[in-house]
């Protein structure tokens, strides 16, 4: 009789590789999420450091114009435009419009914002000869004797220098996240492993025990692993005891037929014996 062959496990996924892949699209979201994150805050904070510069400049413009003789007058300062030529490779464009609505000097047909506001100054995007910009409008109330109302200044720039600044920052800010996420990735693949070991043990410890030694077994393991090794104890257990009752069963049952075989086999000898044919009807 052929011993049965043993059944192969089934194949699935090991814990390693669903922990590592769990872990990497954890990895994988937070840096996405880091990456819109700086990405926002790169965008803000190169819009605010150029806003100021934009803010800086149109203010320092309002501050040059004066009233002469009735009319507003333009003294264009060039330290305005010192600090926007920090973007080098951006173009700046300004206009300035006087109270009556007419434009003073500069592009005339700067846009204003679509949606002007109340406040003293306002910042906002649009375009301009085709090429995206941001622009700050700066209003400052005239009041002279011989003018007054609203003189409005518009100082625009392109965005090609904050959108590197931008950039910048968003690449100084994820490169150490994704790098540090690599690097805890693997870490946590070895301390994984390192996790496991016990498994690894009890495998070599049960390929190694004699096919007839059911005992316990006794190792000094984790928690979550003791939980296996309790179960295999109870099993190990049931076997035995199923053995024992196996062997019992026919120790008992060939302590019954050896007494009915020894007399058969008596009866049989003296039939072999007896040459007298009545007798040996008498024994059959």
């Amino acid at each position: 009789m052929k011993s049965p062959v043993p059944l192969a496990p089934r194949p699935a996924a090991s814990i390693t590789l669903r922990v590592g892949a769990g872990m990497t699209l954890i990895l994988a979201i937070a840096v996405l999420a880091t990456i819109f994150a700086a990405s926002r805050y790169g965008r803000s904070a190169a819009d605010e450091t150029f806003d100021r510069l934009l803010k800086g400049a149109a203010l320092q413009i309002a501050e040059r114009v004066v009233v002469t003789d009735g009319e507003p007058v333009v003294d264009l300062p060039s330290s305005a435009f010192e600090l926007l030529s920090l973007a080098r490779n951006d173009r700046v464009f300004y206009r300035i419009i006087g109270p009556d609505g007419v434009n003073l000097t500069g592009y005339g047909d700067l846009p204003l914002p679509s949606r002007p506001s109340d406040a003293g100054e306002q910042v906002y995007e649009t375009r301009y000869m085709n090429t995206p910009i941001r622009a700050v409008m700066l209003t400052r109330q005239l009041a002279e004797r011989a003018l007054s109302g609203k003189l409005t200044v518009l100082v625009a720039q392109t965005t090609e220098e904050r959108a590197a600044l931008a950039q910048s920052i968003t690449t100084q800010a994820v490169v150490p996240i994704v790098v540090i996420g690599a690097l805890l990735l693997v870490l946590a693949q070895l301390l994984l492993r390192f996790a496991l070991r016990p498994l690894d043990r009890l495998q070599r410890v049960i390929r190694a025990r004699d096919s007839h030694d059911l005992s316990p077994l006794d190792l000094d393991v984790p928690r979550e692993v003791g939980v296996l090794i309790e179960a295999i104890n109870r099993f190990m257990g049931r076997l035995d005891r199923r053995i024992e009752a196996m062997q019992g069963f026919v120790a008992d049952a060939a302590h019954q037929i050896r007494t009915p075989i020894t007399a058969l086999r008596a009866q049989s000898q003296l039939a072999l014996d007896e040459k007298d044919e009545q007798r040996l009807d008498r024994l059959h």
